[in-house]
Order: structure tokens, then sequence, then C-alpha cells
């Protein structure tokens, strides 16, 4: 069982997704197992050139039941707002719900399977962007970035540079937050200018984003000729992932990073290397915590990495250029060094947070960095060469990076789990 993906993916939303995702003592002490347990998995699976993944239909039915009553009880945690609100999710819930368990216990015709699990999908997206329109403004750092550093772009300023002025945060205290500059990667700069400059919101290119990534999910499963119930019900897994209304709806930047994980694979897989290449150039140029990435990408030849250093140093340099010490300081290390920006917080679901409730104090820096390493380490020993396994390493050590350090959001882990989805679903395609 425990080299069964099914079964760790259960796992790991079963612990996180709770209380969307933030800290208490017992889902802190069954995540350190867990990661564990994703060791072993880890190591099994890196020997082994065939398939684990049992069809048993109650594992595929726990995670379907789990994905919904999960994102139920988070939509009241969280995002509930008011009576209409109530009205319009419980509608919309249930009868993707109703739809999705007649689609896997009643059988019906492949064309009116289809009809029923795309109505799902379109219920789904009027909800998403239902609850953009009733959560205007997300008191969050990434959301204001990613809202006005593409409009300064459009304007000729550098979105980098400390002269321009953000909306200040408003935080739990009543104090405000000012948000110094912008500190992520180019990619969402350059994809969010049309977007921003149309609708004046991030998240609805995040929602177009996750959108695209189930149909490659669809398309990866349809062209190896799997069961025609697989192809639809992973896709329908990725939309009703428990924390993802919290994701879309805070405009984290997680559904164009899977997006642009998912993607570049499926290019390579179809021999269109350029545009893998370019498509993980601008993985990369996402997020600073990104850079790992290539590290995992065992199938590249080394003329396809020279290309893709190519591709990447592209996006930098005119940046670069307009003001090396605003670049080097935002667009590269702001975000590791500053403690404004990271301070420690117990609330989430973190290694620290576990240790603070047991010690009384913080887990020394050092040894987060030894488990890091470590973690790497042991990574790239025992990765094979499968798509599968690309993603499980992935998922493993953005886990161990979250877990093991002073701060870590639920995004985070919304993040982990699905590369363990989308490492699922390849498993499947290279093994018929």
């Amino acid at each position: 069982m425990i080299n069964n993906p099914l079964i760790i993916y259960i796992l790991f939303l079963i612990i996180t997704s709770p209380k969307l995702g933030f800290y208490s003592l017992i889902s802190g002490v069954t995540l350190f197992f867990f990661i564990l347990i994703f060791l072993i998995f880890y190591y099994q699976n890196s020997k082994s050139l065939k398939s684990h993944v049992n069809w048993n239909q109650k594992y595929l039915h726990l995670i379907i039941i789990n994905s919904f009553l999960f994102s139920y009880l988070n939509w009241f945690y969280y995002l509930r707002h008011g009576v209409s609100d109530f009205i319009v999710f419980n509608i919309i819930f249930f009868a993707s719900l109703l739809i999705t368990l007649t689609f896997i216990l009643i059988k019906l015709s492949e064309k009116n399977k289809s009809f029923l699990i795309l109505f799902v999908l379109l219920l789904s997206l009027i909800y998403r962007l239902d609850l953009i329109k009733n959560n205007p403004n997300p008191q969050l750092d990434c959301y204001q970035l990613l809202k006005y550093a593409p409009l300064l772009l459009l304007q000729g300023k550098n979105p980098y540079s400390e002269d321009n002025e953000y909306p200040r945060i408003k935080l739990a205290d009543g104090s405000l937050f000012k948000i110094p500059a912008y500190s992520y990667g180019i990619t969402p700069l350059l994809l969010l200018v049309p977007n921003n400059y149309l609708f004046k919101d991030p998240r609805y290119f995040f929602v177009l984003t996750e959108l695209l990534t189930v149909l490659v999910i669809f398309k990866i499963l349809r062209e190896n000729k799997n069961k025609f119930s697989l192809n639809f019900l992973f896709p329908i897994l990725y939309y009703w992932h428990p924390l993802s209304l919290y994701v879309i709806t805070q405009g984290f930047l997680e559904p164009l990073m899977l997006f642009l994980l998912i993607l570049p694979l499926y290019l390579y897989y179809k021999n269109k290397i350029n545009l893998s290449l370019l498509s993980f150039a601008l993985l990369i140029n996402v997020k600073q915590t990104l850079f790992i990435v290539p590290f995992f990408l065992k199938k590249l030849k080394i003329s396809q990495v020279v290309k893709l250093v190519g591709f990447i140093s592209i996006l930098i340099i005119p940046f670069f250029i307009w003001s090396p010490r605003d670049f080097l300081k935002f667009g590269l290390i702001y975000q590791y060094i500053d403690t404004n920006l990271a301070p420690i917080r117990l609330s989430t679901l973190t290694f620290n947070s576990l240790f603070y409730n047991f010690f009384g104090s913080n887990f020394p820096q050092i040894l987060f960095f030894l488990i890091w390493l470590l973690t790497f380490i042991f990574i790239l020993k025992y990765q094979n060469k499968k798509y599968a396994n690309i993603y499980f390493s992935l998922s493993l050590f953005y886990t161990v990076l979250s877990f093991f350090n002073y701060y870590s959001y639920n995004n985070y882990y919304y993040f982990s789990s699905l590369l363990i989805l989308i490492g699922l679903i390849w498993n499947i395609a290279e093994n018929k």
C-alpha cells in the first residue's frame, strides 16, 4: 500500500486540508510522519519501472469524497460571506457532487458522461468567478503586487524599484503594512499585462491557467488510451482540490506555477523541444524558489540545458540592465533575506510550530538548511527518468522545504499535493 501514489495523495489531503492547512498539534505530528512515509514511497517508486497504482475503485471514490468534503468545510471555515453566497455555493457544490457520483455509479453513454463532467467544470468555473466578484480586494501582499506591478510595467516604470507606491495592506492587528517593491519573478509581470489592463484583477488569469491545466491533464490521459472514466475523473479531482477555491480567491501564484510545470513536460513528451524549454524558462522565472526545478529534469540533454539557460537569460537581462541593484535585491534575494516579509509564524503548519509547541523555542535555522540539503541529495540519488518521478521529486522536496521552515502558507501544500496528483497522472500514462 505504501508504494501506491493514490494512498500518498489521500493522506496528504487528509492532513493538510482541514482548517485550510493552518497549524494544529495533530496536523503537525501527522505531517511529520507523512513525510517519512513519503520518503519510503519515493525510494520504492524510484527503484521500479512499473506502475504501482492499484485501481480499486474504493481509492478513487475516497479521494473524490474527501476532496468535496473538505472543499465544503473550508468554505465554512473561511470563504463564507452572506446568505446569497451560501445559497449559490450549496447549489453548485451539491450539483457538482451529485453529477460526479452519477458519473461513477450509473452506467451512461460516453457522450452523456462527457456532458455531465463538462457541466461540473462549468459550474465550478462560475463559482470561481462569483468568488472573485465577492472578494474584490484581498489584503495580501501577493495579490496587491500581482495586481499593480504589471500595470507599472505598462506605464514604463520599473516594478522592482522602491520608488513605486502600492496600497498599504491592513493586517489582522489593524496596522498597515507597506509593500516596498515587486518581489516575484518576471513571468507574472509579462503574462499579466494584458489581463490586468482588461480586467484589473490577476485572479481571472489564474482561473484561466487552472482550466488550461485541466485541459492538459485530459489530453495526457486521452492520448495514452486510458479508461474513459479516468480521462474525466482526474480533471475533476484537480479542479475540486480542497484548497483550490481559497487559492484562487486570494490570488496566489500556484495555479500559474502548476500550469507551467505540467505544460513543458507534455510538450517535451510530444517532442516539441523548443516550446518545452521556453515554457520551463517561464516557469523558473515565476518565483525565486523554482530555481531548483532544472536539477530534477534528468531528461534534458546538455545542449537543451544550454538553450534553457539562454531562454532564462533573455527574460532576465532586460530587467537587470534596467536597474541592477533593484533587480538583484527584489528580483532575486529579497524573499530569502527580508525578515519583515517572512517573520516566524506559529500559526502555520511547520515543524517549527510543532517544535515550539513542545519546547517553547524556535528550531535552529542551520538544521533546516541541513534537512533541505539532505533531502535534495536523497532525491538526486534515487530519482529515475520517468515523467511521473519528476513530479514526485518536486513534491517531496517542496513538502520538506515548506514543513521544515519558520513559516509556510497553505498554498504551499496545495502546490505540493497537486504535484503528487500530476505525478500520478503521468504514472498512469507511462505504464500503458
